[in-house]
């Protein structure tokens, strides 16, 4: 209620204002020039008016324009934080488990190969050890940049994974992320991006991609491993892909002769001697003899140790899923 009544307070006129209502009176009673005077002198007062409430406006407006600059809005202060928490992180290559062969000579041949081939796509069925074969060959590799990306159980977002493993690559060897601000805010393209992390990693640097899926079920996927082999063999990079499937013609094509096909072989009986010792088997164990020997219950049934010694002697058979082998 008081602020109704200081509203109607407010509203009332002054001194100064009542006079002057009688001087505008005043003059518009005088014959024939008195309308035409107080329209120039209240005119002349209005418009005075009227200037200073327009600058007033327009100041005002520009102070507002300069505070809302300097203020952020809550989703801009907490975009950098935003943007941390979204970063990925790089993929770690796979341990090397002592109770699986190393298959020495198999990782010096690829070693050697990959002097001649820019790309070396490893072939096998499941267990055969084609991962265990790229991260040997990753272990030995002399050059310091080496990486590792792994779409082992991704089914989903692949090409996605491949892009953030990228930038991830580039931050570590350029110190920042703006390569991975660029993608988010459009103004880089994916093949800009396989350009810089190639030109970055460099001369005789290594990228393996583990566990390709079957790349016939993707097309875009086979366009974008083509460009990011094109990129790596232009700067003198190497890359080694793990996969069950063979890669398609349409790659093949486009690296030419710069692209070698390698299927890994199945475990021989030097490589599963080696386990065995390596696991603590008798150094006098004969292949035709029957043991009963007891292996780690992380290795599956279709673990290159025990897809090896299938093929190695018919006789072996699992038991309790890979748990135990009968020799």
């Amino acid at each position: 209620m008081s602020d109704m009544v200081d509203s109607i307070e407010n509203e009332h006129l002054s001194a100064k204002e009542k006079r002057e209502l009688v001087i505008q009176a005043g003059m518009q009673v005088i014959p024939y020039v008195g309308s035409s005077l107080a329209t120039l002198y209240y005119g002349r007062k209005q418009e005075i008016r009227f200037k200073r409430l327009e600058i007033f406006c327009k100041e005002f407006a520009e102070e507002i324009s300069d505070l809302k600059d300097k203020i952020a809005s809550p989703e801009a202060s907490r975009l950098p934080t935003m943007i941390a928490l979204k970063r990925p992180t790089p993929d770690d290559p796979p341990p090397l488990p002592v109770t699986l062969a190393p298959r020495e000579g198999l990782a010096n041949l690829n070693l050697t190969m990959l002097k001649k081939f820019s790309w070396v796509a490893l072939t096998a069925s499941t267990g055969m050890g084609k991962t265990q074969l790229a991260r040997i060959i990753l272990e030995c590799w002399p050059c310091e940049n080496k990486f590792w990306i792994s779409l082992r159980s991704i089914s989903e977002r692949i090409d996605a994974h491949i892009n953030e493993q990228l930038l991830c690559i580039h931050s570590i060897l350029s110190g920042d992320w703006k390569l991975w601000d660029g993608l988010h805010g459009g103004h880089i393209s994916v093949r800009n991006i396989d350009e810089s992390v190639s030109a970055l990693i460099g001369l005789d640097s290594l990228l393996v991609i583990d566990d390709l899926p079957d790349l016939l079920q993707d097309g875009s996927l086979i366009q974008r491993l083509a460009v990011l082999g094109t990129e790596l063999r232009k700067v003198g990079g190497k890359l080694i892909t793990t996969s069950q499937h063979k890669l398609p013609q349409e790659i093949i094509n486009v690296l030419g002769s710069s692209i070698s096909l390698f299927d890994v072989p199945s475990m021989d009986k030097e490589d599963i001697e080696t386990i065995l010792v390596n696991t603590g088997a008798p150094a006098g164990l004969q292949k035709d003899s029957i043991y009963n020997f007891h292996i780690l219950k992380h290795l599956s049934p279709q673990s290159p140790f025990v897809t090896g010694c299938q093929s190695v002697c018919p006789r072996s058979s699992i038991v309790e899923q890979g748990t135990a082998i009968l020799w």
